[in-house]
This record gives structure tokens, sequence and C-alpha cells, in this order.
């Protein structure tokens, strides 16, 4: 779990600090301001993230995608934008994680822990010293915790 965590705030930080990232959005927008010049749409300050994958799903009047016809304007106007996918090494292997499946890891984890806690707390309340031993586990536990949260 901590891997998969540190793999997606890896990613996270990628796209964050891609300096091509942000030319692309804004090479998207304004191909979207272009094809909506002249209605409501037209102007627009942003769009959704979700509305990327209408790129590949829209054809121009010649049959291409508009996502095509995108990375055709890029390899002859501005061919460094074409490196994009270098600034990103790990959010193919972090897109593959599943949040889901990452939350409830966390929540067994946080169970667990409570688990022992309460096993130390126990054995303590009944007299018996040997539960101390626990203690460093459930200590270093509450750190790992601690720092998955932070």
């Amino acid at each position: 779990l901590e891997e998969d965590i540190e793999l997606v705030i890896a990613a996270t930080a990628e796209v964050q600090g891609s300096t091509r990232f942000p030319k692309l959005l804004k090479l998207v927008l304004q191909l979207g301001n272009a094809l909506n010049a002249g209605s409501a749409k037209g102007g627009a300050q942003g769009f959704k993230i979700s509305n990327l994958m209408k790129l590949a799903q829209t054809k121009t009047n010649h049959g291409t995608t508009l996502l095509a016809y995108l990375v055709s304007s890029m390899e002859k106007s501005n061919p460094d934008m074409l490196q994009l996918e270098h600034e990103f090494p790990s959010t193919k292997e972090s897109a593959r994680k599943s949040g889901n499946q990452m939350t409830t890891d966390f929540k067994k984890l946080e169970r667990g822990v409570a688990l022992v806690e309460n096993v130390i707390k126990s054995g303590l309340a009944q007299g018996d010293s040997s539960f101390k031993k626990l203690e460093p586990f459930r200590d270093d536990s509450k750190a790992k915790l601690g720092r998955l949260t932070a």
C-alpha cells in the first residue's frame, strides 16, 4: 500500500511539475474555441478534463480525429510537445492502481492497528506484562499509518 501511495504521489508531482502539459491544455482550449467560434461555447476559459476523451472520438470533415489533427499540428509547429510523455514516467503504472482498493487496504490496516491496540490494553489490564513487547510494533504501525495520511 505504501508503495502504491508513493507511486500515485510521484505521478501527481510529475503532472504538477510538467512544463508541456499546461501548454497542451492551452492548445486543446484554443482548438475547442476555434471550433466553437460564433457559438455560446466559443471563447471558453476552460474545459472539463473528462472532455479530453472527445478528442479521440470527434472526427474532422476529413475523417481524422481531432486528436490526430492536434498531434499533426504539433508535429509541424511544436514538435517538442510530442515529448510530453517523457515528463510522466510514473503515470502509466499509477493509472493501473485502484483508488478504491488502496482505500480498502488502508482501512484494513487501521482496523489491524486498532485490534493490536486493544489486545495490548486487554493483556496489560489482566496484568500480563508480556504484551508490552507488542508496543513497538503498534507504535511503528501507527507512525506508518500517519505517514500514509500526511
